[in-house]
């Protein structure tokens, strides 16, 4: 009776335990092993730093994708370089899109003839305002930021053709309607973006 009684508690007290650890996240500190690691820590720390949550709309307009994976959100357009159709989903429903990163203002179409008249320095800051040569790559889950079932954190990689150096941005999606772990299919597709902002350059 006293064995059956010790492991009864054993076991309430483990469950306890385990519920108590869920929705905490995982705290990375130094020193690492690799470059991973400390880009794992780096990203904890920019959340910890710099997370307020606002509730973005999604892109209202119609979306076109083209065969060579550039997303075109009316006069703005970028290319995504993923084989996780999950994440292809978060820029076909209009979560993430190129306004988020340069601003709602539009140029005014030039023709070619024009664009070759524009200085180096104007042909530059006309096709980065259009999200023209913008690619974005290495999208990640970061699921040990993840602080509870209704929320994911993310990052990628954001290229330009005239610049060495990748951007790396920092977002997050809720799902309020999660009552219990699901795929992350069925979470982004009833997901709102609740935090969007750049990070660092990888050198």
């Amino acid at each position: 009776m006293y064995l059956l009684t010790v492991l009864v508690y054993s076991f309430v007290v483990t469950c306890q335990a385990q519920e108590s650890n869920q929705g905490k996240v995982e705290k990375l500190k130094p020193p690492f092993e690799n470059q991973g690691q400390q880009e794992d820590y780096w990203a904890q720390e920019f959340f910890n730093k710099h997370y307020i949550k606002v509730d973005y709309k999604k892109y209202p307009d119609s979306i076109k994708v083209s065969d060579n994976n550039v997303y075109v959100y009316g006069e703005k357009q970028f290319k995504v370089i993923t084989s996780n159709n999950n994440f292809k989903s978060i820029f076909m429903l209009g979560l993430l899109y190129p306004q988020l990163i340069y601003g709602n203002i539009n140029s005014a179409i030039k023709t070619a003839s024009k664009i070759e008249a524009l200085t180096v320095n104007e042909q530059f800051f006309y096709k980065l305002n259009k999200g023209e040569n913008l690619t974005i790559s290495e999208i990640e889950e970061l699921s040990f930021l993840n602080p509870n079932n209704n929320v994911k954190r993310f990052r990628f990689w954001l290229s330009t053709q005239h610049m060495a150096n990748p951007t790396v941005y920092l977002f997050e999606l809720t799902n309020e309607n999660v009552k219990e772990p699901s795929s992350l299919q069925d979470f982004i597709s009833g997901s709102k973006l609740t935090f969007f902002k750049s990070g660092w350059l990888i050198l």
